[in-house]
């Protein structure tokens, strides 16, 4: 028997099985969307208003917070915790007891290592490539994955030989300066 667990007011945290039809009208009556060939791990959580991709895996133990969605084929590890409103792109990957905050956003075919504490993220869809922190004190840019200080230190070089205007150049040097400041808020905690 696979078991998840719903809230249930006055309750706390119950366990249902998975493929009981009481299972199935709870989480209907908690607007709870679970795709095609998606995979529940045991004693996982799902929060109400969470949505879980077609053929998404979700591990063991895995908490699900209120209205997250994720994405197709994405997996998510066991004990990891997705916060509420958080969203998982399409093919990423979340690793054992990683914790994703309340609003995060990890975008399509992401990977989030173990144990990963994610707080504050950013996805920019810029003029010619996207830019996602995660607050590492890493910035991907395109193809490239660079620390704030190599992005300050050798951005320049490296988007003219991408091919980057002038414009472009300084569009992207205020995404890493935006980045920057916000890894100073993380670092002071």
């Amino acid at each position: 028997m696979k078991t998840i667990y719903l809230w249930v007011k006055n309750e706390g945290w119950k366990s249902f099985d998975f493929d009981a039809e009481e299972t199935k009208l709870a989480l209907k009556e908690r607007s709870i969307q679970i795709g095609d060939s998606a995979k529940i791990g045991y004693s996982a959580e799902i929060g109400d208003y969470a949505e879980i991709g077609y053929s998404a895996e979700i591990g063991n133990s895995a908490e699900i917070g209120y209205y997250a969605k994720i994405g197709d084929y994405a997996k998510i590890g066991y004990s990891a915790k997705i916060g509420d409103s958080a969203k998982i792109g399409d093919y990423a990957e979340i690793g054992n007891s990683a914790e994703i905050g309340d609003s995060a956003k990890i975008g399509d075919s992401a990977k989030i290592g173990d144990k990963e504490i994610i707080l504050k993220t950013l996805f920019i869809t810029g003029t010619k490539h996207t830019v996602t922190w995660y607050g590492k004190d890493y910035i991907n840019i395109g193809c490239y994955k660079k620390t704030i200080k190599q992005w300050l230190k050798i951005g320049l070089s490296l988007a003219k030989n991408e091919g980057y205007s002038d414009e472009q150049i300084e569009e992207y040097r205020q995404y890493v300066l935006i980045c920057e400041q916000l890894q100073k808020t993380i670092d002071k905690k």
